[in-house]
């Protein structure tokens, strides 16, 4: 059986290179994408398919507070990517302590624009709030959607060239778990 986890990786690998390959201007069969849950406008590359750009993007999840953990986030920060997306499972903390573990991960990664994606430790208040690592980690750019629960960000801002939707499926926030099954509202 396929976890929760990668499921939504696999549907997040689908969807970024679907939208690379569009916005490099590559034909390809078109892809099944989902739905997205705001009214979407079609983002198009301002420059030619021939102008290099480059877009850098981190993901990473279940990060816990190990010396691992320091490793990774230290990493990223030297890397400085355009964004770093975290995948859930922040801190394996105790609620209330997600402010402690927000000023860890921050003065890790830098000025690196960090987005969050709830991950079934945060939903549900085992190892803290969801919405408490959001307040002290918020969206660094205009999202649309519910941020660090179903949203999508256009990368970069200035002339985007990769829209990155992001979604938390089989999590339970409290009112039952979310489906992106077909025909379901997500």
């Amino acid at each position: 059986m396929t976890s929760p986890k990668r499921s939504l990786m696999a549907a997040l690998t689908a969807l970024i290179t679907a939208a690379l390959v569009s916005a490099c201007g590559v034909t390809s069969p078109s892809p099944t994408v989902p739905t997205p849950v705001a009214p979407t406008t079609v983002v198009t590359p301002a420059v030619s398919p021939s102008t290099p750009r480059t877009l850098r993007v981190s993901l990473a999840g279940d990060f816990d507070s190990t010396p691992d953990t320091t490793k990774v986030l230290r990493r990223i920060g030297q890397v400085q990517p355009d964004a770093n997306i975290m995948l859930g499972d922040l801190s394996y903390g105790v609620t209330g302590a997600e402010r402690s573990w927000c000023g860890y991960a921050s003065r890790l990664t830098g000025r690196t624009p960090n987005y969050l994606l709830a991950g079934n430790h945060e939903s549900d208040g085992e190892n803290g709030r969801i919405e408490a690592f959001v307040e002290c980690l918020p969206a660094p750019s205009a999202i649309s959607g519910k941020y660090s629960r179903e949203y999508f960000i256009d990368l970069p801002a200035e002339q985007p060239m990769v829209r990155i939707v992001l979604i938390s499926p089989g999590i339970d926030f409290g009112a039952g778990e979310v489906s992106y099954a077909p025909e379901t509202e997500h």
